[in-house]
Parts: structure tokens; sequence; C-alpha cells
């Protein structure tokens, strides 16, 4: 009789169950993720400013939403607000796979996310204003730079955000 493999952790029957949060991601892991939402950001930004029609109502209104949660201070809700705009714009290129993409893997940028201090959330928000204006301007070029520069931040932000010891052991600030 062959024996089946143990799991690595023993499961035990009990009325109740204990779950733990899923682990921070790694540094590594983060940055990673943040590379590739540059890319596909950035690229869904340029398509949708290069588009012949722009419907950017959904993101004005989102834009709007995202202010007035930062000036009143509500920045609990903020990284939904923040993947809603993106997603809205990057629904303008056209590609919905790539839309869904950006977002999914934003979203994982963001998991780690904590809250960040009103003064950058601000300086991400005049970023957002900045695209927008090259997307109803249908200048590509300048819509993929001022993305990539986004991502940029906000990776810079979350990444800063963190504490000082990754999951590795690695020393992050002194």
């Amino acid at each position: 009789m062959q024996r089946r493999p143990r799991p690595a952790t023993p499961v035990r029957h009990s009325p109740f169950t204990v779950r733990s949060a899923p682990a921070a991601p790694s540094l590594v892991d983060l940055l990673y993720t943040f590379e590739l939402a540059g890319v596909l950001e950035s690229h869904a930004v340029a398509r949708a400013a290069a588009a012949a029609h722009h419907d950017l109502q959904a993101a004005r209104g989102v834009f709007a939403d995202l202010e007035r949660a930062i000036e009143a201070r509500h920045l609990s809700g903020w990284a939904a607000l923040e993947i809603q705009l993106h997603r809205a714009l990057n629904d303008q290129g056209g590609n919905l796979v790539l839309a869904a993409m950006a977002e999914r893997t934003l979203r994982e940028g963001l998991t780690a996310c904590p809250i960040l201090p009103p003064d950058v959330l601000r300086a991400l928000h005049a970023q957002h204003g900045e695209i927008l204006r090259c997307v109803e301007a249908g200048d590509a070029d300048a819509a993929m730079q001022y993305t990539h520069a986004h991502v940029l931040l906000l990776r810079d932000a979350v990444v800063g955000a963190r504490p000082a010891t990754s999951s590795a052991g690695i020393r992050l600030h002194s």
C-alpha cells in the first residue's frame, strides 16, 4: 500500500478554525509587482490617449471622489479609489484584458500599502490630474511618461512605508 504524503501543516479537527493573515509580499516581489504595473499601466493609458473617443466621465467622478477623500483625510478607502481611477482610465484604451491585468497587478502591489501620508497622496493625485489631461488631449507619449512616473512614486511610497526590516531580514532603512 502506497502512503500518501502528509500535509506540511497538520490539520486539527476543531470547531474553531484559526486562519492567519496572508504573509506580506517580500520586498523583491513588491518591486517586481510595481515594475509590471508600470509596464501595464503605461501601455493601457497610452492606448487610452490614442483612442479616437474618450468617455472620461467615470474617471472624472472617481478623480473628484479621491480628491475629496484626501482633503477630508478619509484615507482608509484611498486604495480602492486609486484602483477605480486607474481602471476607469485604462478601460478607455479598449483592451479590457490589458485593463484587467493592470488592475490585478496594481491591486497586488497595494495589498502591502499602509495608509500613506497626505502629502504623498496629494502628489499622487496631482499626477492623476496630469494623466487625465494627457488622455483628454490625446497625447499618448506624455500620458505614458506621467503614468510611469506615477507608478514609480506609488512604488517608492509603498516600499518606503514598509517596516524597516523585510521578511527576509534585509535592512531597508538606516
